[in-house]
């Protein structure tokens, strides 16, 4: 059977955490009550996964961290996805675990999680595009990290000994990218929502909007 895909080489790794009141959306908090975190974590969850099923672009595996069942109750529109539950002591063990995971069965992945909004299907077909001719592709985050990472191998090295949530991310994976000798795409810089100041950018998305008032 033929591929309804625009890229049926590539996956989508999609991380993401099942929805449970005060374990999502933390650094919001107490800025944004828990509940409304929790519903904030949903509708973002619900957005991105939205927009990228809808472009068609290339299939989309779902990595949760937590009770999958939870998830699926709150987000029952989502129970056709693949999904795969994180595995690993630390988010570096569960992406390399995820991409390694993904890679014995594709060409190639693009690891994201349900924070950026952002990430339209413009900005995944760049990604998608940019893997054909790079072996790594990476979006920066405002904040430091990174909202995109593409890969056709899993490349241990890109996942130790990194300061995860500190405003060193993206500049540390470079680094581990320019010592494999690899060579790589940067994508334009986007806002992941994590902290209280980056619900104001949300004014920009219609579905999203009213979050950005609370």
């Amino acid at each position: 059977m033929m591929s309804t895909f625009q890229f049926s080489d590539c996956t989508l790794v999609v991380f993401a955490k099942a929805p449970e009141l005060g374990k999502v959306k933390t650094r919001l908090q107490p800025y944004l009550p828990a509940p409304f975190s929790l519903e904030l974590h949903c509708e973002l969850v619900d957005y991105v996964l939205s927009q990228w099923t809808a472009s068609r672009l290339c299939s989309i595996n779902l990595w949760l961290a937590g009770n999958q069942e939870k998830f699926l109750e709150r987000l029952p529109q989502w129970r056709p996805l693949v999904c795969y539950k994180q595995q690993g002591a630390d988010l570096g063990e569960r992406m390399y675990y995820a991409v390694k995971q993904t890679l014995s069965k594709t060409e190639s992945a693009i690891l994201v999680g349900t924070d950026c909004p952002f990430i339209d299907e413009g900005y995944l077909l760049k990604a998608c595009t940019a893997l054909k001719k790079f072996d790594v592709v990476i979006g920066p985050a405002t904040d430091g990290g990174y909202v995109l990472l593409g890969l056709k191998q899993a490349h241990t090295s890109l996942f130790e000994n990194i300061q995860w949530g500190e405003s060193s991310v993206f500049e540390e994976t470079v680094n581990q990218i320019k010592r494999l000798g690899l060579n790589y795409s940067v994508l334009p810089e986007l806002s992941d929502i994590d902290r209280p100041e980056d619900l104001q950018s949300l004014q920009q998305i219609s579905n999203l909007k009213r979050f950005s008032a609370l």
